[in-house]
């Protein structure tokens, strides 16, 4: 019985764990997320600024 409590505790320790873990890699997973889309963004932002300058400089050269 001693033995069997033993476990039991240890058991739920290790749950706690792992819920706690797993909302840790949730909010990171969520963290990347949220960069990947700032990252897209601002890559097309950027391609669109050098659509421009390239247009740009066209016009002036000509």
């Amino acid at each position: 019985e001693d033995l069997k409590r033993q476990l039991m505790t240890v058991r739920a320790k290790h749950m706690e764990m792992l819920t706690a873990n797993a909302a840790v890699i949730s909010a990171v997973e969520k963290s990347i997320y949220e960069n990947k889309v700032m990252l897209e963004q601002v890559t097309m932002e950027n391609s669109r600024l050098h659509v421009v300058k390239t247009q740009s400089n066209q016009h002036t050269d000509t």
